[in-house]
């Protein structure tokens, strides 16, 4: 705490499988059961009764039960305080309630955006994107520092900044894997619609990410863009080849 300069390392010595009479410090005691003799050997140096199984103690429930009242108490002090806010503020109730169920708008028409042609695919995307952003007003996002080439900046909403949280536009930095996590917590947490940004070959930075947001049915934006082979001034390594088929095989995953 006392160093704010620089970075601090600490270094934690432990012990894997601590109890364990024959397997701590091993890796004989991951990823396999212990066995019911190395089991009751733990049970024995932990001070635990030998022959139950399960065995929560008496203490450990009494913390639980008295930690569950604290958060029921809580709990209903914010719903009590959410209530009155409601009460006061309808019209934000009511945007509340949109964003939360992610609701789009009726009167979302498409059909007139102005894009001068011809254009590129991005430049007519930039168009509706930005269509979007003024009917939905929960859509948020940003890019891996290319909203300039990807087209997915957000023109009359500013930036979100450390102690200012009105702008919509998420400066990820050139941080893909990190930018597909974020916008996985954000759509986690509910109440925004989250889009991300790059060039498709930057895909496989983000796989991770993108692979848990099918899994847990989040409902995350991606724009990729320079999709094609004719990437062809950076060379081979900025030309996705494989990136299409390989995420089409993620199950979950609407490409």
């Amino acid at each position: 705490k006392e160093t704010e300069d620089k970075p601090t390392l600490i270094i934690a010595k432990t012990h894997i499988g601590y109890g364990a009479p024959t397997k701590q410090d091993s890796s004989n005691c991951h990823g396999a059961p212990l066995g019911e003799e190395e089991v009751k050997g733990l049970k024995k140096n932990l001070g635990l009764p030998l022959e139950e199984k399960f065995y929560v103690s008496p203490e450990v429930k009494e913390f639980f039960e008295d930690r569950k009242r604290q958060l029921t108490k809580k709990r209903e002090e914010w719903e009590d305080k959410f209530t009155q806010w409601s009460q006061k503020y309808p019209e934000l109730k009511e945007q509340w309630d949109k964003a939360l169920n992610l609701i789009i708008p009726k009167d979302l028409e498409l059909d007139s955006l102005e894009i001068k042609s011809p254009a590129a695919t991005r430049t007519a995307s930039s168009v509706a994107l930005n269509k979007l952003a003024g009917k939905i007003s929960y859509l948020i996002g940003g890019s891996a520092d290319l909203s300039p080439s990807t087209k997915t900046y957000l023109d009359n909403y500013g930036e979100v900044q450390k102690n200012s949280f009105k702008g919509r536009n998420l400066r990820f930095g050139v941080r893909e894997h990190a930018m597909g996590a974020i916008v996985n917590g954000i759509a986690a947490h509910k109440g925004l619609r989250p889009y991300c940004s790059t060039f498709f070959v930057f895909s496989d930075y983000m796989r991770p990410a993108i692979r848990v947001a099918a899994l847990m049915g989040l409902p995350v934006i991606y724009i990729f863009t320079h999709d094609s082979i004719m990437v062809g001034e950076d060379g081979p390594t900025h030309q996705p080849v494989e990136q299409l088929e390989s995420l089409r095989l993620i199950p979950n995953l609407k490409v």
